[in-house]
């Protein structure tokens, strides 16, 4: 391997882990791994639970097994999500928090520049060692197109956030999150 190669290799992989030790990391890419299928499941649930038919997701050519890939591996949305044969590509996030939702300005940008929409739930608890954990009652979802997340890149003010290893975020406060998308209660469980 090159010196160009292998610095760029750990230059990624320093940005991706943020202040976490390499052990911390790989432990929590398994542990979101589960989580965000999780989401995806009870999303398809939603979906149906809405009269959707024929709905199912797979994997959008990431590795989706919560094992760790050294060096670099792009932006690209985790999953193809089909919904009456109309193919979507998605992102899922989650905040356990009801109050606040924060988002990466980097990957906002890449969602943007690949038509991605963003599945987001949020006030689900603090649900990454246990998703079937999650808050019902509290919980909330939405679906953000390419359109809604520009407008949050065009309207909110960037700052560098210390509990994301001080990268460029985005934060939208409870009060505000109607500007932004529509939300949903979970209703089906």
């Amino acid at each position: 391997m090159t010196k160009d190669k292998k610095e760029k290799r750990n230059k990624s992989l320093d940005f991706r882990r943020d202040n976490r030790s390499l052990t911390q990391f790989k432990k929590d890419i398994k542990l979101n791994t589960v989580k965000e299928e999780f989401l995806m499941n009870l999303l398809t649930k939603e979906l149906k639970h809405r009269g959707y038919d024929n709905i199912a997701f797979i994997d959008n050519g990431v590795n989706n097994a919560g094992e760790f890939i050294e060096g670099a591996t792009g932006c690209k949305p985790d999953y193809l999500l089909f919904i009456n044969d109309d193919k979507h590509l998605v992102e899922i996030k989650n905040s356990g928090s009801p109050n606040k939702c924060t988002f990466k300005v980097y990957h906002l940008q890449q969602y943007v520049k690949q038509g991605a929409h963003i599945i987001l739930f949020y006030g689900t608890g603090f649900i990454s060692k246990d998703p079937s954990k999650i808050n019902y009652r509290e919980t909330r979802w939405a679906i953000l197109t390419p359109g809604d997340i520009q407008k949050m890149l065009d309207e909110l003010t960037p700052y560098n956030d210390r509990y994301f290893g001080g990268k460029l975020c985005v934060q939208i406060l409870k009060k505000d999150l109607s500007k932004f998308w529509e939300e949903h209660k979970i209703e089906s469980h």
